[in-house]
């Protein structure tokens, strides 16, 4: 990893945590270790999204930031029951963070068992409510960011 960036290695964080920058508050997708990437220096970036509204539609704006100490940033703490907002149904379920790794164990109250991307279930906590499946996605716009 570069050490350029800061002059020290920063704290990796994992899907599903949140950044916040300029006023918003973005979900952790998934983290990009850009080497040899056209226009990207090398180094760690997140690509991040949040959800805006453009009149009745949602809009799913992401971005990448590179992975710097200077962000505001805050580790997301899963566990615990939550309503899951799927397919216009409510859910409860028990959610199991697991300790690495970019999934987590959703304990139905049904007994069943089913695994969630963290970044998701970290979204639905934010918003309340599922990335919509029709919903657009878009690169943020500098202002946006």
């Amino acid at each position: 990893m570069d050490k350029t960036m800061t002059g020290h290695a920063p704290t990796l964080l994992r899907p599903g945590d949140y950044i916040r920058a300029n006023g918003h508050i973005w979900v952790i997708v998934f983290l990009l270790d850009a080497k040899d990437v056209a226009g990207l220096p090398d180094w760690p970036h997140y690509f991040v999204v949040r959800s805006v509204r453009d009149g009745q539609r949602t809009v799913i704006l992401y971005h990448l930031f590179p992975a710097d100490d200077r962000l505001h940033h805050s580790a997301s703490q899963l566990d615990g029951i939550y309503t899951l907002h799927e397919d216009n149904r409510k859910m409860a379920f028990l959610c199991r963070d697991e300790p690495e790794g970019m999934f987590a164990k959703l304990l139905r109250a049904t007994g069943g068992v089913e695994w969630s991307a963290r970044w998701r279930i970290s979204f639905n906590k934010l918003t309340g409510s599922d990335v919509p499946p029709r919903a657009n996605w878009r690169q943020a716009l500098p202002g946006e960011v």
